[in-house]
């Protein structure tokens, strides 16, 4: 057998006389005018199977990236709630590390945890806003028209498609990090809520709450579940429990306030502001973010740790900031700033993990 740097060597000879043949031609030709027929017939394909192979690789290169790319924009605006509270609460599991698994259990590295908690998290909100926006679209075209859908990105129809082998992507991914239970009743859930919930719309304004609740919950413990099995520890259990009903039952109504005109344009659901009315939506809003901060503040005292009054008094602060907001700042523009503050305030309650437990 020919050594393969002979070969190597061969093969450069083998193009440098085709090119130099090539260019004897060329200048043949323009002094004749006649064709060069000196070109080998195969010169400019001499390796099918490698080409082919090439365009397979840029084809399945271009595939991933506009996928990657389409993913963000159906998940960009929603990053701060989701991803980045899943990575801060993996974060704060490690760092309380044998405090709630003990010595004897083996933490996951966090070179390897944090990647996966990002990637699962990622998924989690893809596969809520896929449903979420494909039912959506219209309100969409409203009140936010660079989104994929209303900005023709992609098809409902091919919307559809990738809910499908996303949601199957994402319950792999879950089963494979010790999450495919809450993968899948997380998946059940955006179906519930998306294409059963809209049938029922005189009952949106509590299925949504429950909604965020359960999500809620899923999010707050698998995250730390990839880190070590975390469902053995009670206090973390109740802690995300109660995060859970405060936040999503209680808090998570601001999100209508900033969405009234298009919500008005769907015409098929029933949030507060639609039901009450704006004025008295904006006060009952206040009165549940007080609720939410009495659930915590109940939790905080009972758990008995610390720096979970001072850490109480900092939320009962954040939430009376976020009333004055509401009632004061009335603009959409205004209401979705509230609303990111709100969000930071979860961040907040979610990483207190680290020292309230």
């Amino acid at each position: 057998m020919q050594p393969l740097d002979s070969l190597a060597v061969e093969h450069l000879l083998h193009r440098h006389s085709c090119n130099a043949r090539n260019e004897k031609c060329a200048n043949e030709q323009g002094m004749t005018g006649h064709p060069c027929t000196n070109v080998h017939p195969d010169s400019r394909k001499e390796y099918p199977a490698i080409d082919a192979a090439m365009e397979v690789l840029e084809d399945t290169t271009q595939f991933i990236l506009r996928e990657l790319y389409v993913s963000f924009r159906f998940v960009r605006y929603d990053l701060t709630v989701t991803v980045l509270p899943g990575a801060l609460l993996t974060l704060a599991t490690h760092m309380k590390g044998t405090s709630v698994f003990g010595t004897t259990t083996s933490l996951t590295p966090i070179w390897r945890s944090l990647p996966s908690s990002i990637i699962w998290m990622w998924l989690f909100v893809y596969v809520s806003n896929l449903a979420n926006q494909i039912h959506g679209a219209e309100e969409d075209a409203i009140n936010k028209p660079s989104r994929p859908i209303p900005s023709k990105l992609v098809t409902i129809s091919s919307a559809h498609k990738r809910f499908v082998w996303i949601s199957a992507i994402f319950v792999l991914a879950g089963a494979w990090l010790g999450n495919g239970i809450l993968s899948l009743a997380w998946v059940v859930d955006v179906l519930i809520n998306d294409f059963w919930g809209p049938s029922i719309t005189y009952l949106h304004w509590l299925v949504k709450p429950i909604f965020m609740t359960t999500g809620i919950f899923i999010m707050a413990l698998g995250n730390p579940n990839i880190v070590a099995p975390v469902l053995d520890h009670a206090p973390t259990v109740l802690y995300m429990a109660v995060i859970s009903v405060a936040v999503g039952l209680f808090g998570f109504n601001l999100q209508d306030i900033r969405d009234v005109e298009g919500d008005r344009a769907k015409g098929d659901r029933l949030t507060l502001p639609l039901m009450i009315g704006e004025v008295p939506a904006r006060h009952l809003c206040n009165i549940l973010l007080l609720c939410c901060w009495g659930i915590l503040h109940s939790a905080l005292k009972a758990l008995d740790r610390p720096y979970n009054f001072a850490t109480s008094m900092a939320i009962l602060l954040w939430c009376i900031f976020l009333c004055i907001r509401t009632l004061v700042f009335r603009s959409p523009a205004q209401d979705h700033k509230t609303y990111i503050f709100f969000v930071y305030l979860y961040s907040f309650v979610l990483i207190s993990y680290l020292w309230v437990v």
